[in-house]
């Protein structure tokens, strides 16, 4: 455990928050089966040949599956699944944030499902999981009625969902949004942390520019 522990605050999250438990843990892999979140997390720490098959089997887990290394992975597609991701984890290590910003900053709810679902989509997203995300707890900036951007956060606990209305752009408003997220995140007594895809430069920046949020050694591969 202290291998996920010190590495890994998603696994942590996990085992602390939802219904996740350890399945198997041996020397080459650790499997945890995150009920809560539809997640099964396969941790690799030593890989070997069976790879492959291990993870085209833990779709019979959980529809949505994890895997994490400390070094970079020879994987890519698989064809149990219509997506996959390679990612980073970024973690936040400092305080809460002072915002002092011009527009408001406060919890998006059902009401506003129709400009979530028209500004936001990502491959395999349906109506339930936007849904599910509003539920789970999300943020929107906003003057008055007027929604100018939302943050939010995915079922493993990630900071995500990130959209600025374009009209707005290029004025700090989508890192006040993720510092209010990060502020929210550490009032619930969790370790805020965001998944960027490695080609992502433009999510890499932002990260860099928020103090004491640090990218984690290792890569967290997606499949959905």
């Amino acid at each position: 455990m202290d291998f996920i522990k010190n590495i890994y605050t998603l696994i942590r999250n996990a085992l602390s928050l939802d219904n996740a438990v350890i399945i198997k843990e041996d020397d080459n892999y650790l499997f945890v089966d995150d009920k809560e979140a539809a997640i099964f997390y396969i941790v690799v720490k030593q890989v070997d040949k069976t790879l492959d098959s291990l993870i085209a089997n833990a779709i019979n887990y959980e529809p949505t599956v994890s895997v994490i290394s400390e070094v970079k992975l020879d994987i890519s597609a698989n064809n149990a699944f219509k997506c996959f991701r390679e990612t980073y984890q970024y973690s936040y290590t400092g305080k809460p944030f002072v915002l002092d910003v011009p527009y408001q900053i406060s919890e998006l709810t059902l009401n506003d499902y129709d400009y979530l679902k028209s500004h936001y989509y990502r491959n395999g997203d349906d109506e339930s999981y936007l849904k599910e995300c509003i539920r789970r707890g999300m943020l929107k900036a906003h003057y008055g009625k007027i929604i100018i951007g939302f943050v939010g956060e995915h079922p493993e606990h990630a900071l995500g969902l990130l959209f600025v209305d374009e009209n707005y752009r290029r004025q700090g408003i989508g890192g006040s949004l993720e510092k209010a997220m990060i502020n929210k995140t550490l009032g619930e007594g969790r370790v805020p942390i965001e998944h960027v895809v490695i080609t992502n430069e433009s999510s890499k920046k932002l990260q860099a520019s928020i103090p004491d949020m640090e990218k984690d050694d290792g890569y967290v591969y997606w499949y959905f």
